[in-house]
């Protein structure tokens, strides 16, 4: 999960996830979930599992000011095989950049619901 909660703890800026090499798994939800924030996500050569179907969710939540706390994402993978649809709201946008043999195999915005997605 990438979110701002605004409680304090934690700067306002874009949250950053890189990961080269090894295996992530999510046994429930998505396997990256983001809200209320600008987030970079890079991912290498990485073994990722969503069991739940879903590799990312951009979404409004309970963190934010309502109507302005959707998720901006910026996926890029390189020499991966991604599995599992993307998702995103009506606030939120999420932008792909699959590189060096990258494959999704998956849905993006099935339910045509986001904001931006591209």
């Amino acid at each position: 999960m990438l979110y701002q909660s605004f409680s304090g703890d934690a700067e306002v800026g874009t949250s950053i996830f890189t990961m080269n090499g090894g295996s992530l798994t999510a046994a429930i939800g998505p396997l990256f979930y983001i809200t209320n924030t600008d987030s970079i996500i890079e991912l290498k050569d990485a073994d990722l599992t969503a069991m739940s179907g879903t590799l990312l969710t951009a979404s409004a939540d309970r963190w934010g000011n309502n109507g302005s706390n959707g998720g901006v994402v910026t996926l890029k993978a390189e020499n991966e095989t991604l599995d599992g649809s993307i998702t995103c709201d009506s606030i939120s946008s999420v932008t792909v950049m699959l590189q060096n043999s990258t494959v999704l195999e998956g849905s993006m915005n099935a339910e045509n619901t986001a904001g931006s997605m591209a």
